[in-house]
């Protein structure tokens, strides 16, 4: 039962004998010896973060030029009796500052360059659930910042700023021509915090939204069939 997640998800989708290759077979993009490689990365960096109460991980591969999937690992371990058979690959979930490129992406696109200045400094924002004030991970502030220094560093205030000049429904246009279809709600319902990834998307959304950026900001979409 090699790459149970992938396997199972490839049934899934050739349910209709239409989809089936000739004698029932199914060819796939899959690169079985990376696929192996990848497990034993992810079983890696779970035990070697068990300590922080880490126990499930998952890591999906494209190839950037053709979107095929070459790995695709959703857990762990398949068989582990604890979430072991939820695949992460597809499960939509909160990501954090990963989203951040693509608002510098929509901020470029308005003027803004690398050396623009943007205040890390304490501030407050009227939202619609009350008062806002963005912090720094590590509750520091840095004051004048610049875009490639706050997009480099991650910074969370410079990102909030952005966003509020650009507005959340900017970002999630983007977002939306980016393949992040998990993202259904509308801007005011996610505010300024989608910039710091508030809103649940999923990984396999992500990694291609990332070969997008890679590709230039052409957007297409991902296979599982070689030569699609």
């Amino acid at each position: 039962f090699v790459a149970p997640h992938f396997t199972t998800r490839v049934l899934s989708w050739t349910a209709d004998s239409a989809s089936l290759g000739s004698g029932g077979r199914v060819r796939t993009s899959l690169d079985i010896e990376l696929q192996r490689e990848l497990e034993t990365e992810v079983r890696h960096t779970v035990d070697v973060l068990r300590d922080r109460n880490v126990e499930q991980a998952a890591a999906v591969v494209l190839d950037n030029a053709t979107g095929e999937v070459l790995a695709w690992v959703g857990s762990p371990d398949f068989w582990a009796p604890k979430d072991g058979q939820t695949d992460m690959v597809v499960s939509a979930r909160q990501p954090g500052s990963a989203l951040k490129p693509f608002l510098y992406g929509v901020a470029l696109d308005r003027g803004y360059t690398a050396a623009s200045v943007l205040p890390d400094i304490p501030k407050t924002y009227a939202t619609a659930t009350g008062p806002y004030q963005p912090r720094n991970y590590d509750r520091r502030f840095r004051g004048p910042t610049r875009v490639r220094e706050a997009l480099a560093s991650s910074y969370n205030v410079p990102a909030i700023d952005v966003a509020s000049s650009l507005g959340a429904n900017a970002l999630l246009q983007t977002l939306h021509r980016a393949g992040f279809e998990s993202l259904r709600q509308d801007a005011e319902y996610y505010g300024l915090g989608l910039a710091l990834g508030n809103g649940d998307v999923t990984l396999i959304e992500l990694a291609n939204g990332y070969r997008a950026l890679a590709n230039g900001g052409e957007w297409r979409p991902w296979t599982w069939r070689p030569g699609d």
